[in-house]
């Protein structure tokens, strides 16, 4: 056994910052894990505020426009609620997966609907950065 009886003294502030360091490394993953979910609760609930009010207007006027026959507006509103039907109500599996990209297809069929129907579009935007 040729152990160095001074080494812990020695090595004392070393042994204690690599403690230190572990210790903050495993805390500051439990609080950055805990403060991601917040976060993608919070914009998680703003996109899909925005998404149901899409939903709803193109919901409503489907129902008018069906009553009416008139085709190409509910084509519209037929084609703004297959897009909303393709959002993903959880987190999506594959890395592939372009959110912003379908909201801002939302947000343009939306357009078109409103331009259609000749209504005003109301333009509330859920942030999708970072």
């Amino acid at each position: 056994m040729s152990t160095d009886p001074f080494s812990d003294i020695v090595n004392v502030e070393r042994n204690f910052f690599d403690a230190g360091y572990a210790h903050g490394v495993e805390q500051g993953r439990l609080v950055g894990f805990e403060e991601g979910r917040q976060l993608g609760i919070a914009k998680g609930f703003e996109m899909w505020e925005e998404i149901a009010f899409y939903e709803g207007f193109a919901s409503t006027w489907k129902s008018f426009l069906e009553a009416s026959a008139e085709s190409r507006g509910l084509q519209q509103a037929n084609a703004l609620l297959e897009l909303i039907t393709k959002f993903p109500t959880s987190n999506p599996k594959h890395e592939d997966f372009d959110v912003v990209k379908l909201i801002n297809q939302i947000r343009s069929r939306y357009k078109v609907l409103c331009a259609t129907v000749g209504a005003r579009p109301r333009m509330f935007v859920a942030s999708t950065d970072g």
